[in-house]
């Protein structure tokens, strides 16, 4: 669970991303039992998350109130160079 409303999802494949007030996203996987933790937490932004996509399934694209953008590997949940 997040720290804060959920502001934002999106899904791919066996996948769901999560953005929320806290400014952290969250990578869950589908067939996770309820009440299970995220698969993967993302910490890179200062400001909650507004919005949330994937890109070409390799890539989890963040855009947060703190006015910054980011792209981040599916994978790793790494911030992408």
């Amino acid at each position: 669970a997040h720290d804060g409303p959920v502001l934002c999802l999106a899904a791919e494949r066996d996948l769901v991303v999560s953005g929320s007030t806290d400014g952290v996203l969250k990578v869950w996987k589908v067939e996770s039992a309820p009440g299970s933790s995220a698969h993967r937490v993302v910490k890179g932004h200062a400001g909650p998350l507004w919005c949330v996509c994937f890109v070409d399934g390799k890539y989890i694209a963040t855009g947060s109130a703190d006015n910054t953008a980011c792209f981040w590997e599916v994978d790793m949940a790494k911030q992408a160079k």
